[in-house]
């Protein structure tokens, strides 16, 4: 459904927008996109018969892809579907927010700062985002509203947060609260260079070899000399005392071991650090911090 959405549901419009882009590169992205369309547009259009008709419309488009997408474990595990849509936005994010650090502006830097914030702003569907996704979908808002801003008024923008110590909200600082403007995805990259909103799903990931001759801790190097997480003591992970962990933790605690994994992807060793600690932490306390 690539007609725009009637004014009624202007405010799910970037949504749908996503939804658009992502079809065909990443269905799962477009799937959840649409999704939380639907579900924003259903509490919003009041009564509008044209938006009605329209979120019929869309309702039975996303049935046709969920039978299309029915092998897809992201369409049968919200887990899943979570860690692969936190994924695809902070890559994101991360691309956008290396052009801005190294004042690389362009057009297509605000395309990528507002799209990752609304893909992040779709793991609402999911439940309450956590500080780090939604303190990410904040800033990458605020970032692509203030570029544009700069870049319109002529002004050079400036690489990097906002000066510390004026608001915790970057977006109540810029916008007092009322939240920014809308700003349009019409921008087209040039012919020899790529949109940065295309984000390539990873291939299938290496299989490690097997490694030889490991040597076995003497009892000097054993759990005790092994690095943990702040705030706890080494020798309480040698025989802990596991905690009853319901459905709902091992889920969470599956979700950090895979959000890991994806930054080892990208070589962000600190922060697969800080997931694996707060899985180990969620397992043997039964509490993530």
């Amino acid at each position: 459904m690539a007609r725009k959405a009637p004014p009624s549901l202007r405010s799910v419009q970037p949504f749908l927008t996503v939804a658009n882009q992502f079809e065909k590169r990443d269905p799962i992205i477009s799937y959840y996109a649409n999704m939380y369309a639907v579900q924003e547009g259903l509490s919003v259009h009041k009564g509008d018969p044209v938006a009605k008709a329209y979120l019929n419309e869309l309702m039975d488009k996303l049935q046709q892809m969920k039978r299309t997408l029915k092998e897809e474990e992201a369409m049968s595990s919200d887990v899943v579907a979570q860690v692969h849509i936190e994924d695809v936005a902070l890559r994101l994010f991360k691309h956008a927010d290396e052009q801005d650090r190294a004042a690389r502006f362009d057009r297509n830097m605000i395309k990528a700062f507002f799209t990752s914030s609304h893909i992040f702003t779709t793991l609402k569907q999911f439940g309450e985002l956590s500080e780090e996704v939604e303190s990410k979908m904040k800033y990458a808002k605020w970032k692509a509203v203030e570029i544009d801003r700069c870049l319109k008024g002529g002004v050079p923008p400036t690489p990097g947060p906002p000066a510390a110590g004026v608001s915790d909200d970057p977006l109540e600082l810029q916008f007092g609260g009322v939240g920014p403007p809308q700003i349009g995805f019409s921008v087209e990259p040039s012919a020899n260079e790529q949109d940065p909103s295309i984000v390539q799903s990873p291939g299938p990931k290496p299989v490690p070899k097997p490694r030889q001759n490991i040597p076995q801790p003497t009892p000097q190097e054993g759990a005790d000399s092994l690095p943990v997480p702040s705030g706890k003591v080494a020798g309480s992970f040698q025989n802990p005392v596991v905690p009853s962990l319901g459905p709902a933790e091992i889920a969470k605690a599956q979700k950090l071991c895979k959000f890991a994994s994806s930054a080892l992807d990208y070589e962000d060793v600190q922060g697969a650090i800080e997931y694996l600690g707060k899985a180990m932490n969620l397992l043997t306390t039964g509490r993530e911090d």
